[in-house]
């Protein structure tokens, strides 16, 4: 259980960490406050959490937590394809 949430958590924060990167950046490059805004308003903190919501559902959608499910669930006991079919 402790693996699963780390797991998750562990994707949250990487991906808001390449996020705030290349907005850092951006900001060195532009000359901008982009970085600011994110860490100092509510806005900025809702868009830093829905990067990494959206690098969970990467994270998913890729395929990273497959392992992670137990032999007993109903996801195994599928048919799964062999190379003739």
């Amino acid at each position: 259980m402790f693996n699963r949430i780390y797991s998750v958590a562990f994707s949250h924060l990487l991906g808001i960490f390449l996020f705030c990167i290349i907005m850092k950046s951006i900001d060195m490059l532009l000359g901008s406050t982009m970085i600011n805004f994110l860490f100092e308003t509510t806005k900025g903190v809702w868009a830093l959490n829905g990067v990494g919501v959206l690098s969970v559902s990467l994270a998913v959608w890729d395929g990273q937590f497959v392992r992670m499910v137990k032999k007993n669930h109903w996801s195994q006991r599928e048919k799964k394809p062999t190379q003739s079919e």
